[in-house]
């Protein structure tokens, strides 16, 4: 397994946060996805932004978060928002 630290945009303050959640790897990360794991992180307290979901998915794809263009972190974040309506239903 590769460590968590390994993928770009993680940095050690991002690498804290996703451990505390139980995100050690790539391989964890990639198993989960950048939506569920932000969604996790948020439902934990942590402080975050959408920054961090956007440093996520293009941590995942070997890309910059700056990389990220608006129809991306759009369909981000329209993702991120059935995802919560899924849990809150499942929840409910």
């Amino acid at each position: 397994m590769s460590d968590i630290n390994q993928i770009i945009n993680i940095g050690p303050k991002s690498a804290l946060i996703l451990q505390s959640i139980g995100i050690n790897s790539r391989e964890q990360l990639q198993k989960i996805g950048p939506i569920e794991a932000y969604y996790r992180l948020k439902s934990s307290g942590a402080k975050t932004s959408l920054i961090l979901l956007y440093a996520l998915y293009a941590g995942l794809n070997n890309r910059h978060w700056t990389d990220i263009d608006a129809q991306e972190k759009s369909q981000l974040q329209i993702e991120l928002e059935e995802f919560i309506a899924v849990q809150q239903m499942l929840e409910g």
